[in-house]
């Protein structure tokens, strides 16, 4: 990336994601993993040998529903439900100003997200300029971001926003976020009943891509 285009990044960066986002996002993301700790916890037939196969899927229905609850508590935040690409699942999009985001767990912190229909579509509508092996001219208009979180416990070890070049595979821009020591305190019955609905669908749709 050139040093202009850089220079466009970290504006957009500045523009779209100043600190009160950036402090929702990780206090959310700090939130779902201490929810997802919490219940596992709470639950004996959760814990235990089974606990590394139902983590995951509790952890993901849990950030979105956490960042579900952002939509509209931060200026130039929303949170919207879509549905995946075959409508057998749902995931929450947080439109920061002019980025698209997409909140993905990964094990590393420099690790791309796993290869799902609706990550690559947003990657090729919106991010059809970028490309990881060439100068960057020109910045999208509406660019599309994972927001990477990774750890065990009951918060995140890293969370980082990722820019994707137009294959999904590689980042072109990222920027690390503070992790939030503590939870929100908002009641956690929103995120309760979301687990309940969705856990089914999650680990039936697990390995599919489609999550």
């Amino acid at each position: 990336m050139n040093f202009a285009m850089t220079t466009d990044v970290t504006q957009l960066f500045d523009e779209c994601l100043p600190v009160e986002i950036q402090s929702a996002i990780s206090g959310a993301l700090t939130r779902a993993y201490d929810f997802t700790e919490a219940l596992i916890l709470k639950n004996p037939l959760l814990g235990g040998a089974l606990s590394g196969d139902v983590r995951p899927h509790i952890r993901r229905v849990a950030v979105d529903a956490c960042l579900k609850e952002l939509d509209g508590s931060v200026q130039g935040l929303r949170a919207l439900i879509r549905p995946n690409a075959v409508g057998n699942c749902q995931h929450v999009e947080l439109h920061a100003k002019r980025i698209v985001l997409t909140a993905n767990y990964v094990e590393a912190k420099r690790q791309m997200p796993r290869s799902a229909v609706f990550r690559k579509a947003f990657s090729q509508a919106l991010n059809m300029s970028l490309f990881a092996d060439e100068p960057l001219e020109v910045l999208p208009e509406r660019p599309y971001a994972h927001i990477i979180h990774g750890g065990l416990g009951r918060k995140p070890s890293f969370v980082v926003v990722t820019i994707p070049d137009v294959s999904g595979q590689y980042a072109v821009y990222s920027r690390s976020l503070a992790v939030a020591a503590h939870s929100t305190d908002a009641p956690v019955e929103h995120i309760h009943d979301a687990v309940v609905s969705q856990l089914k669908i999650s680990i039936q749709n697990e390995g599919t891509g489609t999550n």
